[in-house]
């Protein structure tokens, strides 16, 4: 029996050892974080600079950093929040986020305490820093001394860039000036309006006096005498008509001066002459000489028949009363 205790009580001892190892070990692994601040006492409106850091060891996982309650008191204002660099990573992890504030209440103020939330072995856990008091002081004021002159203001020296938006806003106006300016001369270079077009049966007329003066069939040249009549006749029906003989076949305008209706009995001999100059230019046919002065002398009637004819004057009434008024002192004096 004594032999058992004996055996017993370092058997114990033992376990207590590694229970305090493994105790110390627990220890060890804990998330901690800290807050810290590089100065407690500002002038109201200066910048405190603030500095939180966490480490934890590894296999643990940081979920977030709450800092709700700082942003929450209404006496300090977050300027700025940078975000959460990792410092280290062996042994342990080591987090740090800085953050800058500022206070326009003087006073005595805390800055609260940061929630630090972690994965922990039996779930979710939290830590948290150490408040840190500042005292805000305002400027102190001696009522005793007296109050100082108005500074005049001082001037700073002259900089190129001082003129430079003068110098962009008279370039900008000498462009627009000198765009102005060329809009006009070219509007100055642009000569009148072009006459108006010849009419048809004007142009018709000129064109086969100078193919009169010509003489072409007279001297043999039948086929060019031909090909220059036949265009006269299609361009004068192009542009009395409107029809597209310059473009078309002989059978291409019958069928259109068909549709006009408005040609009568031109229509066949006009197709007849044409068929005429087709088989001199691509036949080369030989029609007898009259054939030529013939066709000539249909082509001028047919234009001189089928021009515009000008619209009847209408006597103004001024005229006719005046007229009137005339004859009949006429008659008085008879």
């Amino acid at each position: 029996m004594r032999l058992g205790l004996m055996t017993y009580q370092p058997l114990s001892f033992c376990l207590a050892i590694i229970c305090c190892s493994l105790f110390s070990l627990s220890t060890q692994a804990q998330v901690a974080a800290s807050a810290r601040v590089d100065k407690q006492n500002i002038l109201i409106g200066d910048q405190i600079k603030l500095e939180l850091q966490i480490t934890y060891p590894q296999g643990q996982n940081l979920i977030a950093i709450n800092d709700a309650d700082l942003k929450a008191v209404e006496e300090l204002e977050v300027i700025t929040a940078s975000r959460v660099d990792t410092i280290s990573r062996d042994p342990q992890y080591l987090l740090q986020q800085n953050f800058v504030i500022t206070s326009f209440d003087s006073g005595y103020h805390y800055i609260p305490p940061f929630e630090i939330l972690f994965q922990a072995t039996g779930g979710i856990d939290t830590t948290r820093t150490n408040p840190i008091p500042i005292e805000v002081r305002t400027i102190p004021i001696d009522e005793q001394s007296e109050l100082a002159n108005i500074k005049p203001i001082i001037e700073e020296p002259t900089k190129f860039s001082d003129f430079l938006p003068y110098l962009i806003g008279g370039a900008v106006l000498t462009i627009l000036a000198l765009i102005i300016w060329g809009l006009r001369q070219r509007r100055s270079k642009i000569g009148p309006p072009p006459p108006p077009p010849i009419p048809p049966h004007e142009l018709a007329v000129q064109r086969l006096k100078d193919l009169d003066q010509k003489q072409l069939w007279q001297n043999g040249n039948i086929k060019s005498f031909q090909s220059e009549l036949t265009y006269i006749l299609r361009d004068y029906l192009e542009g009395r008509y409107q029809l597209p003989a310059l473009e078309s076949t002989t059978g291409e305008i019958d069928r259109s001066m068909k549709k006009l209706g408005d040609l009568g009995e031109w229509r066949e001999e006009l197709i007849q002459l044409l068929h005429t100059a087709d088989l001199v230019k691509f036949a080369k046919s030989i029609p007898p000489l009259e054939t030529h002065q013939q066709a000539m002398d249909t082509v001028e009637r047919f234009v001189e028949e089928t021009k515009p004819q000008p619209e009847p004057e209408i006597p103004d009434q001024e005229e006719e009363k005046h007229e009137e008024e005339k004859q009949a002192e006429d008659d008085l004096d008879n």
